[in-house]
């Protein structure tokens, strides 16, 4: 009996050892390839990529949109796509390691990403009482600070969002505390 419970518990050890639990809108990076190799996603959706091997690997956007920099094992990256589309991505290290990403529907209203260290769309438009939600791509660290101190996100790592909602009409113009070139407005009618 004891023989008996001994190799079903070292049995299921293995095979849970052996499993690779994925996460939804999860890619992961292993055999040379992204897993799955094409993802269709709605506007808004965060994609994460996972290196599970030993090789350094990157995830970069044919377009130059992202680029997770380099991947050893174990490193993530995210990037939340807002607008439709497909995004065809690559390994730069690897020739034939691709993937793409399919973003179907619209954008995501009174949204401003935070890309290549640039608030996009620098100008937004927006009725009062709507929350605007800020999502940092890049890999550096970035605020959204107000101009007069209205609102301030704090530091926001990459794959971090920050949302305020506007209750007041005028124009709002913010930066980045860390990057002075850094800056937009939000207007509110």
């Amino acid at each position: 009996m004891k023989i008996t419970c001994i190799a079903v518990v070292t049995l299921l050890i293995v095979s849970c050892k052996n499993d690779v639990v994925t996460l939804q809108n999860e890619i992961i990076i292993s055999g040379l390839s992204f897993s799955p190799n094409s993802l269709t996603v709605q506007p808004g959706t965060t994609v994460t990529w996972l290196n599970n091997e030993s090789v350094t690997h990157t995830v970069t956007s044919d377009s130059t949109l992202f680029d997770s920099g380099n991947l050893v094992k174990g490193d993530k990256f995210n990037y939340t796509f807002t607008k439709s589309g497909t995004y065809a991505y690559h390994c730069k290290y690897h020739s034939g390691m691709t993937g793409k990403i399919i973003v179907s529907g619209g954008t995501i209203p009174n949204q401003v990403i935070i890309a290549g260290f640039n608030f996009a769309p620098a100008t937004l438009t927006v009725a009062v009482g709507a929350s605007v939600t800020w999502t940092n791509n890049d890999a550096a660290t970035h605020t959204v600070t107000s101009n007069t101190t209205a609102f301030d996100s704090g530091d926001m790592t990459q794959g971090k969002s920050f949302t305020f909602k506007f209750t007041t009409a005028g124009t709002y113009a913010y930066h980045c505390i860390y990057h002075s070139n850094m800056t937009g407005i939000i207007v509110v009618q």
